[in-house]
């Protein structure tokens, strides 16, 4: 009805933490009781404005070894750019055949850069490594994880499908576990994206994490961040070991540096320049069936 609809809106406006239930809960005993105001009202009646709401951490799954070189990814939940995904799916991918443990913010799609990079992840385990195994060619160690806060955890999902996944109560934590990896990488995003940037620079510049062999690779794919590298210090570039990039490649060559003089190299049977052979290989076969098919199709 257009009465519980608008109660829908409202629910949704104010469902962040102010109210003890969210939207799908209060929907399920709004129709058992059919009652949509005396709902509203019980579920606001002991809500205080000024009391803080208190959560728990909470985690699922288990962590990256710990000898696995570990990239947190800062990006978009959002945007519906599909060549923009593809784009970061394929990064992902890259660094999940060359061995490197994939930690994102925990977006759960269908929009958004964020889930893409966990499905690079998974398209490797469920589809390259199989390919791999067919060629007799040893397999890389795939990792990913999901760091979220209470807020995003509602507002986007519990991303609980990858091999590890954490709650913080709030932001500042979440952004504190976020930056405690070998590398960032930082791919198109928003608001939420800036502040991590600003975040992670000013924690390099108190020393609170390391800058030596931790690349911080900004990705100003299409000039997106063509304001923001302007505003920062050309002498932080090196001091804080920042890089500007617009290709996976130039991504992949600084991670591959770091990890090796970190000393973490995962040992695998191919280089960099041999993955992407197999991987021009794999991506042959797997667009050749389908060719097939449409040639089949016609009359």
């Amino acid at each position: 009805s257009k009465k519980l609809f608008s109660y829908h809106r409202l629910v949704e406006a104010l469902s962040g933490g102010l109210i003890p239930e969210l939207p799908h809960q209060l929907y399920k005993r709004v129709a058992e009781k059919d009652d949509v105001e005396d709902v509203m009202k019980n579920s606001f009646a002991e809500y205080d404005p000024h009391q803080v709401p208190t959560y728990k951490f909470r985690e699922g799954g288990a962590e990256a070894p710990e000898d696995m070189f570990r990239v947190t990814v800062y990006c978009s939940a959002t945007t519906t750019d599909f060549p923009l995904k593809m784009w970061a799916r394929n990064l992902s991918f890259d660094m999940a055949g060359m061995g490197f443990a994939v930690v994102n913010g925990g977006g759960t799609g269908p929009d958004g850069l964020m889930v893409e990079t966990s499905n690079g992840v998974h398209k490797v385990r469920d589809e390259f490594v199989p390919f791999l195994q067919g060629k007799n060619v040893g397999i890389p160690q795939t990792h990913v994880s999901s760091i979220h806060c209470e807020d995003t955890a509602q507002e986007e999902g519990l991303c609980d499908f990858n091999d590890y996944w954490a709650v913080y109560p709030w932001i500042y934590q979440r952004m504190q576990a976020l930056q405690e990896t070998d590398a960032e990488v930082v791919l198109p995003g928003g608001a939420g994206t800036i502040q991590e940037i600003a975040a992670s620079i000013l924690m390099r510049k108190a020393g609170v994490h390391p800058s030596k062999d931790r690349p911080m690779i900004i990705v100003n794919k299409n000039g997106v961040y063509d304001p923001l590298v302007k505003m920062i210090p050309q002498k932080d570039y090196s001091r804080y070991n920042i890089h500007v990039v617009e290709r996976n490649s130039e991504v992949m060559d600084i991670l591959l540096d770091a990890r090796k003089a970190r000393g973490m190299d995962q040992n695998l049977p191919y280089s960099y320049e041999e993955f992407k052979d197999l991987k021009d290989e794999y991506q042959t076969g797997q667009k050749a069936p389908q060719q097939k098919r449409k040639r089949q199709n016609k009359p």
